[in-house]
Parts: C-alpha cells; sequence; structure tokens
C-alpha cells in the first residue's frame, strides 16, 4: 500500500491529465482493497436507479464520455462520498482526480450551452439519425447544406492540451468518417479551453493536414463566443 500510495503521490497534477489516465489513477486506488473500505464495508455506496455499485464500476461510469451526463455527475457524487472509505495517503489523490473529471463534465456542458446560443438552428444534439454507433464527440451540429460538423470538447485545467491529444482526436475523426456513413463528409471541431504552445502549433498543421475536415479553437467562456462563431460558421458553410 506504501508503494502504491508512493506512485500515486507522483500524480499530484490529475487535474491536467486526459480522462483515460484519471480513470487507470481512480481504479489504482482501489487496488488492494478488494473494493472494501476501513471499515471491512463493500465501497457500493452508490445507488442509480435502485442499483448499488462497486467502486469500478462507478469509476468506469464517471470516465466514460459516451455516458450521459447526469449519470456521470451522479457517479463522480457518489465516489466523492466514499473517498473517506479509502486509506488516507490515498484520498487526496482521488479527490483530486475527481475533481479533474468533474472539471470536464462541466466544461462540455457549457461548450453545448455556447453551441445553442452561438448556432441554435445548426445545433442538433449528439448522435446523427441513422449512425451506426453513437458518435464520439460531444455535439452535432447541420450545415446548410446538411454536412455534419461534430465537436468535440476536451478540458485541461493546467498547463493546456497537449500536442498528442490533438493528433489522437484528428486519427479518431479519420476513422469515424471511413466506417459510419452518417459521417462520411463530416467535419470536426475540437473546443478546448486552452492549448500549449506545441498543441498551437500541431493546430495549424493537424487543419491543414485535414484540408478542411478538422478545425481547432479555444474557448474558455462566453468572452470567446466571438471565436467559436467565427469557426463554426467556417466549417458549417464549407462546401
Amino acid at each position: 500500500m506504501m508503494l502504491l500510495g508512493a506512485i500515486l503521490g507522483t500524480l499530484l497534477g490529475v487535474d491536467g491529465l486526459g480522462e483515460g489516465v484519471l480513470l487507470g489513477v481512480l481504479l489504482a486506488v482501489g487496488v488492494g482493497l478488494g473494493y472494501t473500505g476501513l471499515t471491512g464495508q463493500q465501497i457500493t455506496k452508490v445507488d442509480l436507479a435502485g442499483n448499488r455499485i462497486s467502486w469500478s464500476t462507478l469509476t468506469r461510469l464517471a470516465a466514460s464520455p459516451t455516458v450521459a451526463r447526469p449519470v456521470r455527475e451522479k457517479a463522480l457524487e457518489q465516489l466523492l462520498e466514499a473517498v473517506p472509505q479509502l486509506p488516507s495517503a490515498q484520498q487526496d489523490v482521488a479527490k483530486m482526480a475527481i475533481g479533474a473529471l468533474h472539471g470536464g463534465i462541466q466544461y462540455e456542458a457549457d461548450v453545448i450551452a455556447a453551441l445553442e446560443r452561438i448556432q441554435p438552428r445548426a445545433y442538433v444534439g449528439s448522435t446523427a439519425p441513422g449512425a451506426a454507433t453513437a458518435a464520439p464527440f460531444d455535439a452535432l451540429l447541420r450545415g446548410p447544406n446538411g454536412r455534419a460538423v461534430l465537436v468535440e470538447a476536451k478540458y485541461n485545467s493546467r498547463n493546456g492540451m497537449e500536442a498528442g491529444d490533438l493528433r489522437r482526436v484528428a486519427e479518431l475523426q479519420r476513422r469515424l468518417t471511413e466506417t459510419d456513413p452518417a459521417y462520411r463528409d463530416a467535419i470536426s471541431v475540437l473546443v478546448v479551453n486552452k492549448l500549449t504552445q506545441k498543441a498551437s502549433e500541431a493546430a495549424v498543421t493537424l487543419e491543414e493536414e485535414s484540408g478542411g475536415r478538422l478545425w481547432v479553437v479555444e474557448w474558455a467562456g462566453p468572452a470567446d463566443d466571438q471565436m467559436l462563431r467565427t469557426v463554426l460558421s467556417a466549417a458549417l458553410n464549407q462546401t
């Protein structure tokens, strides 16, 4: 346990990590517990629709971008309530990871509210009708020519989104448009609260390489609405 605590202690900046890593951090704090707390009780203080859920299942619900936002928020609330049952050496790391996930969920909600405010006629929802699978993006817009614009919101509370994250989104967009006819001609707009310098440079390269299929814009709140409006208008009216 002491070794695990020391390893997790190196992740005190977890609020700058991606959802996948945050999932790993939260799962790791349960290692060796057998999903039991200090009281010997199973960590299943969660009650969603009358079901008691384990720490690991709860963590996956909270970290999954494909799970409905209210469920993710409820899962985070219950994880936070269960933190005192963890060994004291791991509680601070768990709280940071939970806080980082909550920040990401709130940012997604803020971006979607901005989309509805800026482009109310274009906003559709989260999935294209007739799509083979739910889109791994946060929102779907439709341009006047019917072309899909997929919006993905990414939040980073520390140094900014890294270039590698941008490249992963670009690859995801490429694979989606190759496998699902509903998104064959889709354009992706990545909305981030901030970028590192290297990520800003990578964004320019990725946009050029995509041939207009990927746009990147920094949006931290309503003060950035004009920039978001400019990018969305360009993407929606692209032929």
